[in-house]
């Protein structure tokens, strides 16, 4: 080697070792502060081209994941080109120079069990990713490769668009899309914020090469690498992982752009403002949008979020307490959007009563009189403190969060926070004092102010004069009264929360009885008439339990009434409970009742210390409940709202949710519950709680900090309360019905929307352990297939796939397209093409494609639950519906792990091809109906002349 080269690979050598010393030095410098319950490994660097990155070792992680945001969104894109960016992002996944196969990256992802997507903001782009940790390498360099050299095909933009246009046609019938709309069109026309940023077919330009430069000069300009924040999670060494971020992202350019300098978006002219909307459904809600310059230089003071948590409290003496008692409103939701880059919002949001629409300025004096409240005597220092302690507790009992949702969380944080503080900026409050937060909460108090507010009233009968150009919205605006408060006629009646009682204690770990990891619930009986299922596992070390306790009686779904009366039934006696437990609620404690096919489900999780007194007060006011007829009346009506806003949901998700009922019993659709719901007077609820408590079976799950004697006591001060059913008699479980296969019956949905959808269940022969692994395979291997089949080459809709259906033991398939100009018999006809289509390729499977697929399930199957919660929502559900089949995942796993490509292939000729299954639809309305589809007219007749599957 000559000594050229000899001292041109020296200095090589020595610059590489010397960028390795500085993000070596970095990652020290920048110590990330993380939860002492976090056993993950976290590193932060900084590369040469502006690019922050965080990886993350995660020893418990099976997958690995990668986000990555861009400080950049439709409020960079050109005026006149709305939806650019979100049509870039769309364009983003469709090859690159150095792989330039369109479906490279999905397959590679398919056959690893991964998936990606992204998302849009104002001014954040956003793009995730999981797979197998074997597999993230491959998939890493090539999501890498996004942000270098994108092809942004031509020859694909088409499609893209009317995928774009696809999604825009999709929420213009939702009402939170149109308040949007009408919030935009009437704020500050200087800001981006005011225009169109979804994008149709209109806004983006058919001419193909001017729309290639658009979007080249976008990307050029703004995906820059120091606008890039990128985290990556997964079980490999932090050295490797950080090796990954140098070696796949060193390249990504940087290019110097100024930052945006971008007035408010709501500037004086639009503030002080009331707004009147139609609503499509029958949603009823009044909002105050209040505007002001961002607090983010009081990050750790958090005065939006004090706020917001003070005029959002639900307990006694409240706000919303007084709002409710008036009958003008079922809730009230209050929170927080802090825009660094231009104002921070806080917004109340009120559910109202049709008597409340009458009520909209009195609600809003109410609403200024309780800030004014707060204006007067202070912010509660007692409340202060509480906020502070629940946050530390939070922080330092941190459960774990799945890979992607973690990724996803640090990339956006890293954004705004310094790596330091990049998790902690969201809980503590450690190092500010009351009085420190003063000076915030009382700049944050001056801007709640009439002049500072936008006021929305959102009704089925509020037409306006004008309308919005793009959702076509009716709206009309005009200045709003400055003169709120006009009284202070709440005065004695609004009181500001009180000490919380239910912040633990008792922190410690209770080590009696703890069983090895892995292991399942044990049965105990030793009270009597209890089935008491406990759990204490060793590895989740922090003072947290979850109790759910089971009253079975099976009246409670027999009949729709009986359903909607159990479901009115439960909630009412949550209404209650709220006011007195909002304070433990607030501290994270999960607090449930709710009817399912055997009875009543009772849950409780958060922290074991004070449990006790959360379940003898649940069970107390279950049982001491009477009807207040204000609540009756409230709830009832919110329930009635609800079934009928079905209707504002996607007409493909009305239709996937409206399978279940054409199969399984008990279970109704949505018009036999609103029927049911409506016959429903208060006297219902005082016969149904009667009949209902006067002969019950008890089942007990107590999992986590809990020894077995403990879990008896709890279970003894229950059962000391309840009438007991102590014959051992099995209530059966809901029953599945055997589909015939003779002909598709369809069920026809009741919407408004243009969108055309259909739902068809494809439901297996046996409820076998082996039949359910062919179809969780099955579904697996034909997700991508059919989206390039009939989204990517035929253009038939953008809301599509297929989807596993496991009800009880009986799997089944449900494919679901929704489409624009496809009426529910043509996609019919085009999966039935496409079907036959995926025949010809079954046959060409490779062992080790299966492999491929049977690896990523059985892994999913396989892993062992992070949290508490997880492993409890595991367990809980076999037992609520008396099965205690706690080993059904394993058994699944195993059985798909044995299958061969021949099982594979025979089972989608018998399921699929060979018309031997049984079938059922949830369809749009057709005009002209099949020869051989049959519509259920009458679907009880049928069920009399069906068997049900045995298990």
């Amino acid at each position: 080697m000559s000594e050229h080269l000899k001292l041109k690979y020296l200095l090589h050598f020595i610059v590489n070792s010397m960028i390795g010393m500085v993000i070596s030095f970095m990652a020290y410098a920048h110590q990330i502060e993380k939860s002492p319950n976090d056993i993950r490994i976290y590193q932060y660097l900084e590369l040469e081209n502006g690019l922050k990155a965080i990886v993350v070792q995660d020893p418990q992680a099976i997958k690995s994941a990668c986000s990555l945001e861009i400080n950049v969104g439709s409020f960079d894109e050109p005026q006149e080109m709305p939806g650019l960016a979100h049509f870039l992002e769309h364009m983003m996944f469709l090859g690159t120079e150095k792989f330039p196969n369109t479906d490279e990256f999905q397959t590679i992802l398919d056959h690893h069990g991964g998936i990606f997507n992204a998302y849009t903001g104002g001014d954040r782009t956003h793009y995730y990713f999981n797979v197998q940790t074997g597999a993230f390498k491959e998939v890493l360099v090539r999501f890498s490769e996004f942000f270098k050299t994108p092809l942004f095909n031509q020859e694909l933009m088409d499609r893209e668009r009317k995928n774009v246009d696809s999604e825009f046609q999709m929420y213009l019938n939702q009402d939170n899309w149109r308040m949007s709309d009408v919030n935009k069109e009437t704020s500050n026309p200087a800001h981006p914020f005011s225009r169109f940023s979804v994008g149709n077919l209109q806004t983006l330009s058919k001419d193909k090469a001017a729309l290639h430069k658009s979007l080249l000069k976008f990307f050029n300009e703004y995906y820059s690498a120091d606008r890039m924040t990128l985290v990556l999670v997964g079980p490999d060494p932090i050295a490797t992982q950080a090796d990954f971020v140098k070696t796949y992202f060193s390249q990504i350019k940087k290019v110097k752009t100024p930052p945006p300098v971008r007035k408010a978006m709501f500037e004086k002219e639009q503030l002080g403002v009331d707004i009147t909307m139609q609503a499509k459904g029958s949603s009823r809600q009044m909002v105050l949008l209040f505007a002001m310059p961002s607090f983010e230089k009081y990050y750790q003071e958090k005065p939006l979020h004090l706020l917001s948590q003070i005029l959002g409290y639900e307990g006694e003496g409240s706000l919303y307490d007084v709002l409710k008692k008036q009958g003008w409103i079922t809730a009230l939701v209050s929170s927080t959007d802090e825009n660094p880059e231009s104002q921070d919002l806080l917004q109340l949001q009120y559910y109202l009563t049709p008597e409340g629409i009458k009520h909209i300025d009195e609600i809003t004096d109410y609403s200024f009189q309780m800030i004014q409240e707060i204006k007067r005597t202070g912010f509660p220092e007692s409340f202060f403190n509480d906020i502070k302690a629940i946050h530390a507790l939070e922080f330092n009992y941190l459960e774990r969060q799945p890979e992607t949702e973690l990724a996803s969380d640090l990339a956006h944080r890293l954004q705004e926070y310094s790596p330091e503080t990049v998790i902690t900026s969201n809980f503590l409050m450690k190092n500010v004092s009351y009085e420190q937060a003063q000076k915030p909460l009382k700049e944050a108090l001056n801007y709640l102010s009439p002049a500072n507010v936008r006021r929305f009233v959102i009704s089925p009968e509020l037409k306006g004069d004008r309308e919005t150009k793009w959702f076509m919205t009716s709206f009309s605006l005009k200045p709003l009264s400055q003169k709120f408060p006009t009284t202070h006629s709440l005065q004695g009646a609004l009181a500001l929360p009180a000490s919380n009682p239910y912040i633990p204690e008792n922190l410690k770990i209770q080590t009696q009885d703890r069983v090895a990891s892995g292991d399942k619930p044990s049965l105990d009986t030793s009270v009597k008439g209890v089935k008491i299922w406990h759990l204490n596992d060793k590895r989740f070390r922090y003072p947290k339990a979850n109790i759910f306790v089971n009253l079975v009686n099976p009246i409670s779904l027999d009949t729709p009434k009986h359903q909607m009366v159990s479901n009115l039934f439960s909630q009412l006696v949550m209404e209650k409970l709220k006011l007195k437990l909002y304070s433990a609620i607030m501290l994270g404690e999960d607090i449930k009742l709710y009817s399912h096919p055997r009875g009543m489900t009772i849950q409780l999780s958060g922290y074991s210390d004070k449990q006790n007194l959360l379940l003898e007060t649940l069970i107390s006011s279950l049982l001491a409940y009477e009807v207040d007829t204000v609540d009756f009346e409230l709830l009832k009506e919110r329930q009635i709202r609800d079934l009928k806003n079905f209707d504002q949901l996607p007409p493909f998700r009305q239709a996937v949710q409206g399978i279940s009922p054409l199969f399984v019993a008990p279970n109704w659709h949505v018009e036999e519950l609103q029927a049911g719901l409506e016959q429903i007077t208060a006297q219902d609820i005082v016969d149904f709680k009667r009949n209902f408590l006067a002969n019950v079976q008890l089942e007990m799950l107590v999992n986590g900090n809990y020894s077995k004697k403990e879990a008896e006591v709890l279970a003894q001060a229950v059962a000391g309360r309840m009438v007991l059913n102590t014959e051992d008699k099995l209530i059966p479980p809901p029953l599945v019905y055997q589909l015939p296969y003779d002909k598709l019956r369809f069920k026809t949905l009741n919407t408004t929307d243009k969108n055309h959808a259909l739902a068809l269940y494809v439901q297996n022969n046996d409820a076998s352990i082996d039949a359910m692994a062919k179809a969780f395979v099955l579904s697996k291997l034909l997700m991508t297939p059919m989206y390039q089949a009939l989204r990517v080459e035929k253009q038939i809709g953008y809301a599509l796939g297929v989807s596993l259906s496991l009800q009880q033991r009986v799997a089944g398939l449900v494919f679901y397209v929704q489409s624009p100009n496809y009426t529910p018999d043509k996609i019919y006809e085009e999966l039935q093409t496409f079907w036959q289509g995926y025949g010809s390729t079954i046959t060409q499977l490779r062992a080790e494609e299966l492999k491929f697929v049977q690896t990523s399930l059985f892994n999913e199957l396989m892993d062992p639950p992070k949290t508490l919660n997880e492993q409890s929502i595991r367990f809980w559900p076999t037992i609520e519906i008396g099965r205690n089949d706690f080993d059904l995942r394993q058994k699944i796993a195993q059985s798909i792990e044995k299958l061969t490509v021949a099982d594979v292939q025979a089972y989608y000729q018998s399921l699929i091809l060979d018309n031997k299954a049984g079938k059922v639809a949830v369809v749009s309305k057709m005009t002209q109906i099949p020869t051989e589809w049959q519509a259920l007219d009458d679907w009880q007749i049928l069920k009399e002349k069906v068997k049900t599957f045995s298990f």
